[in-house]
């Protein structure tokens, strides 16, 4: 597999012999060959790839079709770029614009999961003055360094919505299995043997 391109050949990687920049150039000195012949580029490799296989554009390496995405507004049905590349970028897109990524994530979430919107959770936090209904403490777990928004409790039954909680106790009511007797249990439990004063 060709991964680098001799200098003097079109850097696009179709074999072609570039010509001597006569002045100095972006990238290029006045008197050594030139890193594309005219029309040519990185972006889009002008050279053919073997039957089911195809160029990624951006790591330009030869890869087979299982290897990209699907793109239907593509000649071949295919993404220019590799499933890797794609999800560096993406990955790199979500570092770059932390709050618009946590904003789509949350809208896709709501949407996907319990048929909400974003202003409906808005209001929802706002009644509970964005505090957890069971503890009455705001968030305190943290993800990259900043709180987590408050998790959705529903019904797995008939997926209604009950409120909303802190990471800490929606994980303690999956772990009792939402189950109100052994809930009574733990707190007569904590109340007759535990040091600590129960809220």
């Amino acid at each position: 597999m060709k991964t680098s391109i001799p200098i003097g050949q079109c850097q696009c990687g179709c074999g072609r012999k570039t010509t001597i920049a006569n002045r100095n150039k972006r990238g290029v000195l006045k008197g050594h060959p030139t890193k594309y012949i005219t029309g040519h580029s990185s972006r889009r490799p002008c050279w053919p790839a073997p039957l089911g296989k195809k160029w990624c554009r951006q790591c330009r390496k030869l890869k087979l079709h299982r290897y990209f995405w699907g793109n239907k507004q593509s000649p071949d049905g295919l993404q220019a770029a590799c499933k890797k590349c794609n999800a560096k970028n993406a990955n790199n897109w979500r570092v770059r614009n932390r709050e618009k990524s946590q904003l789509h994530r949350l809208k896709s979430l709501l949407k996907r999961k319990f048929s909400m919107t974003v202003e409906q959770y808005t209001k929802m936090a706002e009644d509970q003055n964005w505090a957890c209904a069971v503890c009455r403490q705001p968030e305190k777990v943290k993800c990259l360094g900043t709180p987590r928004i408050l998790a959705v409790d529903h019904d797995h039954t008939n997926n209604k919505v009950r409120g909303l909680l802190c990471t800490r106790c929606n994980t303690a009511l999956g772990l009792m299995q939402e189950n109100p007797s052994t809930i009574e249990s733990l707190r007569r439990y904590c109340f007759e043997r535990c040091s600590l004063p129960v809220r």
